[in-house]
């Protein structure tokens, strides 16, 4: 019970409680939020004039913060006026939130590195609704140009220290006449997830762009610890608690955490402290983004640049050996007609034949692998090409896997080679025979259309575009893959095959296919539980 009268009394304090700290640490918790941030940010007041602006936005500009300071940006950084001051103008004029390029052209720091800058500026108003402030947002957007994928997000690292200037920003809350409203406002429209901690671990604010990256709503957090998230993020916390508190300066870096969906993320995360006039930490500022497209984009990017590499090293090495294993192979063969069965050299002579032949095989796949790029793309009904390769795993496989088919859009058109489509269907239905080969089982393959938004697109594969794509599912109820296994399952040359059963390239080249006709597949699977492939591919533009 004491408990509980407790923590009402404190629910009932806290706002007024939290608004006279947040007063009294405006400096500070500022500081901490502009200096870890990992956007660019700025504060204008009604003259477009610089009131703050944080290291990561003055580096981007070319031109150190403390030089921004009372000037106009068409003083410090022409080379960014003529759109940026634009937008701040349009938020001043019409009183309401402005977005737009800030910024696109050569970078100040690398004049032969092309950048875009997207800026979002909120207008702040006071008692009588006039504008008396407005504050910029600017997002690094360079990274489309690269992935060509609509990133709303980017900038994952966290920025340098801000100059020590505790004087500005209060000064400029006093002068604006907005009081705690002012930093309200600000923390209000930051896309970021920002928390307060008092020094016991128990959050005291939320910002309202949080239930977008966590799934909790504020008030499922406020008066709570970290302990909401799990106790292994709660353990997180309070190691980074001690050692900001101990080291009296901000840390910074990445997490994997969870949505209260259970949905995985990846999070940049950043932890300030706030000090008391002794110098004490007193709170805990934490800022959270989410950076799962990003960690997506860079593991494909790793994954694409490593196949690359693989592919030219080993087209290279094979056609050397596909020089030696030709004058072999036909000599062996001519052998072979030649010697009789009785002949004690017969049996040698097939095994070295069977060897040669094996190799032969693998050296074509990993040519194939490597020479993806002589296709043959036209129009082609997706549907066709599966039940072709359908046909053909009917007379391949045994009776004791059973296969379905399950066809639900006939006429969905694709821009392919359809000989690798093929491929693709007859390599996956093999591997899942395999699967299956102790005591059989069920083979089931579906097509169907889907149009995937961009929430869809960021939930898959950042780098996939929007649109309509006809989806192929190949499901087996065979022994199922380990987490170790997914993670290498692409890999050229891994197979857990014995060495004369497979050769480890057969999903290498699924992947490389499909990666070459701007698709995706995914792979989802478990012990026991069997495997399913999922391949999208876009549709043709004039079956879309």
């Amino acid at each position: 019970m004491v408990v509980r009268k407790r923590f009402i009394r404190k629910q009932q304090g806290a706002a007024p409680r939290l608004i006279q700290k947040t007063m009294r640490y405006a400096s500070e918790e500022l500081n901490a939020l502009y200096s870890s941030a990992s956007i660019g940010m700025c504060l204008f007041d009604a003259g477009m004039r610089v009131v703050r602006i944080n290291d990561y936005l003055a580096r981007i500009h070319g031109t150190p913060a403390a030089d921004h300071m009372g000037r106009t940006l068409h003083e410090v950084a022409p080379h960014v006026a003529a759109r940026a001051e634009a937008i701040v103008r349009a938020a001043i004029d019409t009183g309401r939130p402005a977005q737009g390029v800030w910024f696109s052209g050569s970078a100040s720091s690398d004049p032969g590195t092309a950048v875009r800058l997207d800026g979002r500026c909120v207008p702040l108003k006071d008692a009588q609704g006039r504008v008396k402030a407005v504050s910029a947002l600017v997002l690094d957007a360079t990274a489309r140009r690269f992935y060509g994928c609509a990133l709303e997000e980017a900038g994952v690292c966290p920025s340098g220290t801000l100059e020590n200037r505790d004087d500005i920003p209060v000064q400029a809350l006093q002068d604006f006449g907005a009081g705690p409203d002012l930093l309200s406002k600000i923390l209000d429209n930051i896309p970021v997830m920002i928390l307060l901690f008092d020094s016991a671990g128990v959050i005291e604010y939320v910002s309202p762009s949080s239930q977008e990256l966590s799934g909790y709503r504020r008030e499922e957090l406020i008066g709570r610890t970290a302990r909401v998230f799990g106790d292994d993020v709660y353990e997180s916390y309070r190691l980074v608690f001690d050692w900001v508190r101990t080291n009296k300066k901000a840390w910074s870096g990445r997490r994997t955490a969870r949505r209260k969906t259970g949905e995985q993320v990846h999070v940049g995360a950043s932890i300030s402290p706030v000090f008391d006039d002794a110098g004490a930490v007193t709170d805990y500022v934490a800022v959270l983004k989410d950076i799962t497209r990003e960690t997506k984009l860079h593991q494909q990017l790793m994954q694409t640049q490593k196949l690359e590499a693989i592919g030219t090293l080993a087209g290279g090495i094979a056609h050397d050996l596909k020089n030696i294993f030709t004058p072999i192979l036909i000599n062996t063969e001519l052998l072979l007609q030649d010697t009789g069965p009785e002949s004690a050299a017969f049996p040698l002579l097939e095994d070295i034949f069977e060897a040669v032949k094996h190799g032969d095989e693998l050296v074509n796949q990993i040519i194939t692998f490597s020479r993806r790029d002589l296709q043959m793309k036209k129009p082609v009904v997706i549907a066709a090409v599966i039940r072709d390769a359908l046909s053909f795993l009917r007379a391949a496989l045994p009776s004791t896997i059973e296969m379905i088919c399950r066809i639900v859009d006939d006429d969905a058109v694709i821009v392919a080679d359809s000989s690798q489509i093929k491929q693709v269907i007859i390599n996956l239905g093999t591997n899942a025979a395999y699967a299956m080969r102790g005591s059989g089982g069920t083979l089931e393959l579906t097509l169907t259309r889907v149009s995937l938004d961009g929430s869809s697109v960021a939930r898959i594969a950042p780098d996939l575009a929007s649109g309509p794509y006809a989806e192929i599912t190949v499901r087996d109820t065979g022994e199922g893959m380990d987490e170790e296994t997914l993670k290498r399952i692409f890999d050229p040359f891994f197979t857990t095959k014995d060495k004369s059963e497979g050769t480890g390239m057969g999903l290498s080249i699924v992947h490389g296919i499909v990666q070459d006709h701007k698709g995706i597949i995914t792979v989802d699977s478990a012990p026991g539980k069997g495997s399913v492939f999922t391949i999208l591919l876009p549709l043709a533009p004039e079956n879309a």
